[in-house]
């Protein structure tokens, strides 16, 4: 699978990619986390919820 979003194919409708994962498709949240007896932060990877893992979003749509 690849890292970047297929693009729409010409004469589709417009998209606009997702500004919460910028076309990722998931994010890093950092979580608290105790890592050889020491306090820290681990990260843990997230499916995006803004655009349900597509990357796009419909239409022209500017983040707010």
């Amino acid at each position: 699978m690849s890292d970047t979003p297929a693009m729409p194919e010409p004469g589709s409708k417009l998209r606009t990619l997702c500004f919460n994962c910028e076309g990722r498709r998931e994010f890093v949240v950092p979580r608290a986390a105790f890592i050889d007896g020491e306090h820290g932060t681990a990260p843990e990877v997230k499916p995006c919820k803004i655009c349900g893992g597509e990357g796009w979003l419909d239409g022209i749509q500017p983040p707010v």
